[in-house]
């Protein structure tokens, strides 16, 4: 996707060192990345901005997927994508995780906080 926007997207990582050794589920960060794309960047003809932060914080670990470019509806309805991450952090961790789509000042904001594991090889 950022080959393909390559003229309209700016993505960014900012993974603190705390944060590389913790264990994320699979393709749980695919559907908000691509809900950052579909309604940041597909719908605007500005330059969109994606970042991606990760930190460990105790025994927590917190992601946060961010673009410009779009606003939340008054009507928020969840997609398929997010409805299936909701879904398979309660499965994995119960009440444990928390998956929050906020409006920023000037950006969308995913966040998601998770109980710390280390990630096994």
């Amino acid at each position: 996707m950022q080959e393909r926007f390559a003229d309209r997207v700016t993505l960014k990582w900012n993974i603190d060192s705390s944060a590389l050794g913790g264990a994320i589920p699979a393709l749980l960060l695919q559907p908000l990345l691509e809900n950052a794309f579909k309604h940041g960047v597909e719908r605007s003809r500005d330059a969109v901005r994606i970042e991606v932060e990760a930190r460990r914080d105790g025994e927590r670990l917190h992601i946060a997927i961010r673009n410009s470019g779009s606003v939340l509806g008054p009507e928020r309805q969840e997609g398929v994508g997010l409805r299936n991450c909701r879904e398979r952090l309660s499965v994995l961790y119960g009440d444990a995780a928390q998956l929050q789509l906020t409006q920023l000042p000037d950006a969308v904001e995913a966040s998601v906080t998770l109980p710390w594991q280390e990630h096994r090889a």
